[in-house]
């Protein structure tokens, strides 16, 4: 438990006391009901009702930071007490073994970096595997006991998905973990395998059938639509299959040869070693061909999000890919150890050394949160002095448009945004167009305590015409009135 507390902290130890934050919070801060209404819209009803249950419907940016972490590390030492409950005694891993790639993944660093929502994503990740084990505790049971189980694991499974529904890529992930683990080394009859897998698939389709279910409720109570957020990502019925496999097979060369700070070739190679250890078990026979399919199923299941949208998902999405790794790492090691007499030392090395590299690359990017946010709450003080010096006061009556964005000036140590996803990125930066630059902008600078008006979308048109004659900031004139707008021009 130290040894995955030491790396747990070395990738979020600036989260857990920390007050930063990226892309989103400001909304969260400044405007929370219109982000509520948002998850609604999204089918996120379970993340709404987790906050309120647990008392974080009102957002405290250092309270959802700190806890963040705290339940990360409880989702973490979840997920290996499943792992070592199924597996029969002779083959247990340590817990450590998994639970330091998974602390360690920027896959799972950029979702966690959304503190909005973090603590309950954290939450999320634990009920999965709270449920898998409740499917797995009912199958030993009979009567009350295995009934309560089950019902257990449906619920869990219920509220993971009405929380983020990309849970569902984790709980068939588990399915397949457990498979895995729990039929190495032990002779089990297909109908047992067989009852564990039909187990898991019943679950999943009744937790997912009550959430689309209480989904289209909660929407026809509430007279919305469903988001076109997520459909708009999707490309299947938009681009030709030849389009959608060219690009399917891009994100996946991107993701297999380690391209970028959230990838990594040793992951590639750890899964092949998976399946080299897969194929020497068959030898042994110790497992059957099955055994080696979900393997080559895990191995691959990191394209699951790629595959269902047609296209290159957000990095935050792809939880699989964090989890199928740090399952691979977990195996290898646990065959090792029982290998060789050396093996514990081998596997304690080469596991630690895997934390250490993916875990620096998680430190550095909420680094460069931490100073890339410094960077923009000091230059919110130097636009709201800029306005001020425009005589309208603290709180003038005449909207404030923001026109174009602001990169900042990090040092040598922080990430260029060009390598980044969102989290650590500039909210002065993150502009698609000027209502969305003005909108994130006017919605950060009120989180700084700093108040302006919001112009209309007329406004905002006849501003983009006015900046073509204004210099840029920081120049003289790149804050100005004109026609009855504050305009500021990046």
């Amino acid at each position: 438990m130290a040894v995955s507390g030491f790396f747990l902290l070395l990738g979020y130890g600036l989260k857990l006391f920390g007050n930063t934050f990226s892309i989103d919070t400001q909304s969260m801060i400044s405007v929370p009901d219109a982000l509520y209404d948002s998850w609604y819209e999204l089918g996120r009803y379970g993340l709404i009702l987790l906050k309120k249950v647990t008392g974080l419907y009102w957002y405290n940016n250092a309270l959802s930071s700190f806890l963040t972490v705290v339940c990360f590390g409880a989702a973490a030492l979840a997920w290996s007490y499943l792992l070592y409950a199924v597996a029969p005694e002779k083959n247990r891993s340590r817990p450590a073994f998994f639970i330091i790639p998974l602390v360690c993944s920027p896959v799972l660093a950029e979702q966690l970096g959304f503190l909005l929502q973090g603590p309950e994503i954290a939450l999320s990740m634990m009920f999965v595997a709270l449920s898998l084990l409740c499917v797995f505790r009912g199958s030993s049971h009979s009567g009350a006991k295995r009934a309560a189980c089950y019902i257990t694991a449906l619920v869990l499974a219920f509220v993971a998905f009405s929380v983020y529904l990309a849970m569902v890529t984790l709980f068939i992930a588990g399915t397949a973990f457990i498979y895995v683990v729990r039929f190495t080394g032990d002779e089990r009859k297909s109908k047992q395998r067989g009852v564990w897998v039909a187990l898991c698939v019943v679950c999943f389709a009744c937790a997912y059938a009550l959430y689309a279910a209480i989904n289209r409720i909660v929407m026809s109570v509430l007279g919305i639509e469903p988001s076109s957020y997520t459909s708009d990502q999707s490309r299947w019925g938009k681009d030709s299959v030849g389009d959608i496999a060219q690009a399917v097979l891009l994100h996946a060369k991107d993701m297999y040869t380690g391209s970028g700070i959230f990838y990594t070739l040793i992951a590639s190679v750890t899964f092949v070693l998976f399946l080299v250890v897969l194929i020497v078990r068959i030898g042994r026979h110790d497992i059957g061909v099955i055994s080696l399919l979900i393997g080559v199923a895990i191995c691959v299941s990191p394209m699951l999000m790629s595959v269902i949208l047609g296209s290159t998902p957000s990095v935050r999405t792809e939880l699989s890919y964090a989890v199928a790794f740090a399952f691979a790492v977990f195996y290898i090691a646990g065959y090792v150890s029982s290998l060789i007499p050396a093996g514990l030392i081998v596997s304690w090395v080469c596991v630690a050394a895997i934390g250490l590299n993916q875990g620096f690359i998680v430190n550095r990017i909420f680094y460069t949160e931490a100073v890339t946010y410094g960077q923009d709450v000091q230059l919110s003080y130097e636009i709201k002095t800029r306005i001020d010096d425009l005589g309208y006061g603290e709180t003038p009556e005449l909207p404030v448009v923001f026109v174009g964005s602001h990169v900042p000036q990090r040092n040598k140590d922080c990430y260029d945004s060009s390598q980044l996803a969102l989290v650590g990125r500039s909210l002065y930066e993150i502009t698609f167009s000027t209502a969305h630059g003005t909108w994130v902008k006017n919605q950060f600078l009120n989180a700084q305590g700093v108040k302006y008006e919001y112009p209309s979308s007329a406004q905002m048109d006849k501003a983009n015409a006015i900046v073509q004659s204004m210099p840029h900031w920081p120049a003289k004139g790149s804050v100005a009135v004109h026609d009855g707008l504050i305009i500021v021009n990046f």
